[in-house]
């Protein structure tokens, strides 16, 4: 979640969590956050499920987060793609 914010002047806390599914080894993985950035709270939460591996699983949810937050912020980093979903990464 911290990677998702502006350079410069942001407050944040983060509490991120990840697990392997025992049943399918697939990766859940989540982060919740608050950030105080120019005057004003944010609480961002993004959760993901049935990611292939864990780096995934923490790509797709930062990419959410940046998303979430530049939607807020206005500074174009929206744009960000979120990797492609399957097998090897």
């Amino acid at each position: 979640m911290a990677d998702a914010l502006p350079p410069g002047g942001a407050v944040w806390a983060v509490k991120n969590g990840w697990v392997p599914r025992d049943a399918t080894g697939l990766w859940v993985v989540n982060s919740i956050g608050r950030v105080t950035l120019g005057g004003r709270d944010l609480l961002v939460a993004a959760l993901s499920d049935g990611n292939p591996t864990m780096a995934r699983g923490v790509a797709l949810v930062e990419t959410a987060a940046r998303a979430v937050v530049s939607a807020f912020t206005g500074d174009g980093r929206q744009s960000v793609q979120a990797p492609a979903r399957g097998r090897g990464n």
